[in-house]
């Protein structure tokens, strides 16, 4: 596992692609970041806000409430929660409640039902209409989860 801060050049990027990919969220720019190398080309960046980047995807940490709050969310029942916590796909026929209008390959995240806690983050497979329309079928592709390399890392490099 490899520790370092990003360049201001880096951090210059990083801010462009987040308004550029997130435009409707407001995160405050990042000044300070520290990478935290999980595998090759996935990397955990913390500021006060904590993200993942998979190669050239940028996804919000799903322990990073306050942010994880400003995106489409998916709620599903409890049945589903084992599989998803597993690595499986957001699948329809678990899915009790959208909130929020997304599009295809957009982040969306998922909240469990009782406790409405983020459990999952991951890109849609279609949008939003076709979703509710569905009743089979995978929704969401789930690309990081509660109990994830990044979660475990994450506490791991917190809790030093």
């Amino acid at each position: 596992m490899k520790i370092q801060y990003l360049s201001k050049r880096e951090i210059k990027e990083l801010n462009l692609k987040i308004n550029s990919l997130w435009p409707d969220i407001a995160i405050e720019p990042l000044k300070v970041v520290r990478s935290v190398e999980v595998e090759e080309g996935k990397y955990l960046l913390m500021n006060e806000s904590v993200l993942i980047k998979l190669n050239d995807i940028l996804l919000p940490f799903v322990g990073d409430e306050k942010l994880c709050s400003h995106f489409p969310s998916i709620t599903v029942d409890q049945g589903s929660i084992k599989y998803i916590i597993n690595g499986a796909n957001v699948m329809r026929p678990g899915i009790k409640m959208f909130e929020g209008n997304f599009i295809k390959d957009q982040v969306v995240v998922v909240k469990e039902e009782k406790h409405q806690k983020f459990i999952a983050v991951g890109v849609a497979l279609i949008q939003r209409e076709e979703a509710e329309k569905a009743s089979k079928g995978a929704i969401v592709r789930n690309l990081h989860r509660i109990g994830d390399k990044f979660w475990e890392v994450y506490k791991s490099v917190t809790s030093s």
